[in-house]
């Protein structure tokens, strides 16, 4: 009992001898916040401002209709695969989102600024002052990005340019997600110096990524069809040969007596009799096919579009202030702490030494 109480004591006595030493040096806490805070409020009034953008949208496929469209093909003799409706289904809109070819596309798109039709990459050039970079080359120096210049046409420093940016905007500053595994609603987050480029970008993003989508999603269904108005096309212009030609061999043998001509009226009636059924069918099967084309498609609903005002980043100059000031101020306090502590440890090793 009496242990605890020289214990409970102890921790008394160190409690207020810590106090004590803070309370003592209150004017290096100060000093440090004041310092900090001071800094704090500089770095703030040197920070750009930095412009989030946001877009949420559910994305709904329907499924069962490309199998149908290929078994189709399949009635004419025609492989054209084995479908690959799993491979671009589902959550791979994310990485289309964020893939080099998409924003590229994107970048390679014509804005106007100040009444001056500009690319997107270019304007993201000028926004972040990254062409003074390059002007140490000679090649680098002078790298533009013209409205009207095809992207296959680009030079090879044009193409290392806009692979950096790509890069850039993909690890700093674009973040594509799917917010919740239950449901298929995904967000596209993009954040630049900018305002109107925060929310061109995204929107347009999300055109690029979706026209791509819905391509490789029905790419075999629009082939099925491209065969089938191919094959009714061919079925199409051999009924109609046959019946002109039958027209003429009656027009020509009008005695009925001439019954090695009556075969021959008779041969083209079994032709124009096979093609119209043959074309009836395949007519029946275009239209399916256009149906299960149509079921292909992905169906897109935006949720939150990229609205005015976009939210801004920049902490005020008063909050960072404070934020830097706490920092600073608790820096200080271990700093004082760890002294303490070493010095106290310094001074109870002394008084176990031997006299």
């Amino acid at each position: 009992m009496e242990q605890n109480q020289v214990q409970l004591f102890a921790l008394i006595n160190s409690i207020k001898q810590f106090s004590l030493y803070f309370l003592k040096r209150w004017y290096i806490l100060f000093f440090a916040g004041v310092v900090g805070g001071g800094l704090g409020i500089l770095y703030a009034s040197f920070q750009k401002p930095k412009f989030k953008s946001n877009l949420t949208f559910a994305l709904e496929e329907n499924g069962g209709g490309l199998n149908g469209a290929l078994n189709l093909a399949a009635q004419f003799g025609i492989s054209i695969g084995n479908g690959g409706k799993d491979i671009f289904a589902g959550d791979n809109i994310i990485p289309i989102l964020s893939s080099r070819r998409i924003v590229e596309d994107v970048l390679v798109s014509v804005d106007t600024v100040n009444n001056k039709e500009i690319t997107l990459a270019q304007h993201y050039l000028d926004l972040n002052k990254i062409s003074k970079y390059y002007t140490n080359h000679k090649r680098l120096g002078t790298i533009r990005f013209p409205v009207g210049l095809p992207r296959e046409k680009f030079t090879y420093h044009q193409d290392s340019v806009m692979y950096s940016l790509f890069k850039n905007i993909v690890t700093n500053q674009l973040k594509v997600e799917k917010p919740d595994r239950k449901f298929n609603l995904y967000s596209i987050e993009f954040i630049s110096d900018n305002e109107k480029f925060s929310k061109i970008f995204v929107e347009r993003l999300l055109s690029a990524a979706i026209k791509f989508y819905t391509e490789l999603r029905t790419r075999r269904s629009r082939q099925t069809i491209d065969i089938l108005e191919a094959q009714l096309a061919r079925l199409k212009g051999n009924a109609t040969g046959a019946i002109s030609k039958r027209a003429g061999v009656q027009d020509a043998n009008l005695n009925p007596v001439f019954t090695d001509q009556l075969a021959t009226i008779q041969k083209i009636t079994v032709d124009v009799s096979a093609y119209g059924g043959a074309y009836a069918e395949v007519f029946k099967n275009l239209e399916l096919a256009k149906y299960q084309y149509l079921q292909d498609i992905p169906l897109l609903q935006i949720i939150d579009a990229p609205n005015f005002p976009m939210e801004n980043l920049k902490k005020g100059r008063l909050i960072t202030g404070i934020y830097f000031a706490l920092g600073f101020g608790f820096l200080a306090f271990i700093a004082l702490y760890i002294k303490k502590i070493t010095s106290f440890t310094h001074v109870v090793e002394k008084d176990k030494l031997p006299t």
